[in-house]
């Protein structure tokens, strides 16, 4: 105990301090812990939507240029000028318009475009030339999207009917259908839905 106008703390005073101290140390801790965190996830989810967004746009820029232009594959057989189907690995091949060519290189202004599923990947790949010949082969091909868990498409006709594969059964090789929709679903993002009107 101390005597009358000693300075100081008691030992009991000095453990009760360093107590609070401690607890309240933890807890600073803990509160920078979790805001680092949530930054760390904020930022993620931000990188992904970013992701996303570019291939949703790159996707559009190239349906928004497509065209019922058909082609020949490396045996002379034409092909359907979109051809599309759910479920399968070559999901999306069309032709498009407005391939852009600033050193004028001997080649065509239209591009045969192909999208493709795998591996938790999308990618996008097209062929150099429009028919193709023996020997030719995809150019391309960087991830577009990646961590993708589900991909649905569907594609609507002229009569409002939505089909999981173009051309459907009725044919309609010659054209394009009025709309395609994606329902995209990534790891750790959630289910996205886009649908793209084709002129």
């Amino acid at each position: 105990m101390r005597g009358h106008g000693q300075g100081g703390f008691t030992l009991l005073e000095l453990l009760i301090a360093l107590a609070i101290f401690a607890v309240m140390s933890v807890m600073a801790y803990q509160g920078l812990s979790n805001l680092t965190q949530l930054r760390g996830e904020l930022e993620r989810h931000s990188d992904m939507l970013s992701e996303v967004q570019l291939a949703f746009t790159i996707l559009e820029r190239d349906l928004r240029q497509a065209l019922p232009r058909s082609v020949k594959d490396d045996d002379g057989v034409a092909q359907p000028v979109l051809r599309g189907q759910d479920g399968v690995e070559r999901f999306l091949e069309f032709s498009r318009a407005g391939w852009g060519n600033p050193t004028r290189m001997a080649r065509s202004g239209l591009q045969r475009v192909v999208y493709t599923q795998g591996e938790g990947l999308i990618r996008r790949y097209y062929w150099p030339v429009m028919d193709m010949g023996p020997g030719q082969t995809l150019s391309g091909g960087e991830p577009l999207l990646q961590e993708v868990s589900r991909l649905v498409i569907r594609f609507l006709d002229d009569k409002g009917v939505w089909h999981y594969r173009w051309p459907p059964e009725d044919g309609q090789v010659t054209r394009l259908p009025r709309a395609i929709e994606f329902t995209v679903e990534r790891r750790g993002f959630g289910v996205l839905q886009r649908l793209f009107p084709l002129s």
